[in-house]
């Protein structure tokens, strides 16, 4: 009797064992489901960083609100990389080649920044750089798609409407899908009309970036 008593309670325990076990492997996987996809490649949490010293100094001056705060960093970071993902598959650099000259010229016109900043060499040159192929990419985007262009205090001549096509283009394609819709909808929040700060069509000009 006590032996039928034993292995009754080792059966159970067994259940409880597989039972846990199997709850662990399902939040597992809950947990790596993909929050976007991009050209093929999920996109998971923890593709979406945030330095060291930000987190650190959000932590210490808001304490309560840290989790809300790193995860629309989070949002960001994510908006950031399909919009770079996509303007790099739609212009590849064979496409557009980075001008060398407009890099030297916003080094120059940057370097004290750069000085007061004490930035490196090699993070002055990757600034410079991406600045520059930002601008060579949104003029061709502008020059293919037209639209509202606006202005904004880090790119006074954003091309949101060639944005906002060129995205939905790859959406429709399938080239990008954001699976989490609190992430969708401030991803999208920005190319949905109606646009603010929009620049008058006839002081669109893309002849020189806006540095020079």
């Amino acid at each position: 009797m006590r032996m039928w008593l034993l292995v009754s309670k080792l059966k159970t325990v067994s259940g409880w064992v597989v039972a846990i076990y199997l709850c662990s492997i399902i939040n597992a996987f809950a947990d790596e489901a993909p929050i976007a996809t991009l050209l093929g490649s999920p996109i998971y949490s923890n593709d979406l960083t945030i330095e060291n010293k930000v987190k650190a100094e959000t932590k210490k001056n808001y304490p309560k609100q840290y989790a809300d705060i790193i995860e629309e960093m989070k949002k960001q970071v994510l908006a950031k990389k399909v919009i770079e993902g996509v303007l790099g598959d739609f212009f590849p650099q064979d496409v557009i080649p980075l001008d060398s000259a407009l890099v030297a010229k916003f080094k120059a016109r940057f370097k004290n920044d750069f000085t007061e900043q004490a930035l490196s060499d090699t993070d002055t040159n990757e600034i410079a750089k991406e600045q520059v192929l930002q601008w060579q990419r949104e003029k061709a985007l502008y020059e293919k798609f037209g639209g509202q262009v606006i202005f904004q205090q880090s790119n006074p001549l954003t091309p949101i409407e060639a944005y906002a096509t060129l995205l939905k283009q790859y959406q429709q394609q399938g080239k990008f899908v954001i699976h989490d819709k609190d992430y969708a909808d401030v991803f999208w929040a920005p190319f949905t009309p109606p646009f603010t700060h929009v620049i008058p069509s006839e002081n669109v000009n893309y002849t020189a970036p806006w540095w020079l």
